[in-house]
């Protein structure tokens, strides 16, 4: 994870190191609390100016601070974050600890919705197949269009569902018996049902 402070001494401007930075990143990790910064010779703060440029690029995970004075300028920023139309969902922080447990656990949702597998086409197309009717004899021209898109091949156990707090876990993982993959798509060794006893 790389912070603006983190850059090395460069040549070029803070605000074109800083926005290169969000080009390249991955993700981006928008903290927000009650002070908007100053404004920029494009009229916004360098905060605001690095969100445009990361909303259109790559995933934005969006945290507010809770209890605090927002400044106006900071409101209306907020308000274009949580927009309808083209804002995001945001998480809550009060403190440290509540945004290192928020962080944590948007980055881990973040890699499993990002989870890809190897596809094999012919097997999907096999199964989809199977589960069609016999048209070959009331339809003549009948033509099969199957979209392909990768992804785990067996269910996954949500981070959340292994973190929960308190005693109750989710029924399918106290009796499941399925091998189960990690994200990296390496096979787990055991089972679903021995990873999430206690």
């Amino acid at each position: 994870m790389k912070r603006a402070e983190d850059f090395a001494a460069s040549s070029a401007t803070p605000q074109q190191a800083c926005l290169a930075g969000v080009r390249w990143a991955e993700a981006v990790i928008l903290l927000l609390g009650g002070r908007y910064g100053d404004r920029q010779a494009s009229g916004i703060s360098p905060t605001h100016e690095e969100y445009r440029e990361a909303r259109e690029r790559c995933p934005v995970l969006i945290f507010v601070e809770r209890d605090v004075v927002y400044e106006p300028a900071q409101h209306d920023f907020l308000g274009e974050v949580q927009g309808w139309t083209t804002g995001h969902y945001t998480a809550s922080f009060s403190d440290a600890d509540e945004l290192r447990d928020a962080v944590t656990s948007a980055l881990r949702d973040l890699e499993l919705a990002q989870a890809t597998g190897l596809v094999d086409e012919g097997e999907m197309r096999g199964r989809a197949q199977t589960l069609l009717p016999d048209l070959r004899n009331h339809m003549h021209g009948v033509t099969l269009t199957l979209v392909v898109a990768g992804g785990p091949r067996q269910q996954v156990l949500r981070p959340r569902e292994l973190e929960a707090r308190g005693s109750k876990r989710p029924s399918h993982a106290r009796r499941s018996s399925v091998p189960f993959e990690f994200s990296t798509g390496q096979q787990a060794q055991g089972t679903r049902s021995e990873r999430t006893r206690s």
